[in-house]
């Protein structure tokens, strides 16, 4: 169950990429100097999609081994949707978060990875 949870997450992240044409037009800009953008961001991103990107971290840390598909859904985060899902956690309020649940992946990679190399032993 987690693992299908957490990959249908991950997969709801590419939904964050409609963004682009908000960060480019108000880049190097506060979001408090932006008149009106936390209703333009409510209207390209869907509360589903803004509750994906508050939770696939943890979502992604209860998975217990190493799945392929949870691999191929993280690659294809980082490769394509990560600086959209960081725009879309700054225009959130987010960033902390956003951090720790980054370094919360990476420990749970590391994790994983050694448990693999254990059974190969």
């Amino acid at each position: 169950m987690d693992l299908d949870l957490a990959f249908w997450i991950i997969e709801h992240l590419s939904l964050c990429e409609p963004l682009q044409p908000l960060s480019e037009r108000h880049r190097f800009r506060l979001k408090e100097d932006i008149p009106g953008l936390q209703e333009e961001f409510n209207s390209v991103l869907p509360a589903t999609v803004q509750f994906a990107c508050k939770s696939w971290c943890l979502l992604v840390c209860r998975v217990v081994g190493a799945d392929p598909r949870i691999i191929s859904a993280l690659d294809r985060l980082v490769r394509r949707w990560l600086p959209h899902w960081i725009a879309a956690m700054g225009i959130m309020g987010e960033v902390d978060d956003a951090c720790q649940g980054l370094h919360q992946v990476e420990q749970w990679m590391v994790r994983i990875q050694a448990s693999s190399l254990k059974m190969l032993m």
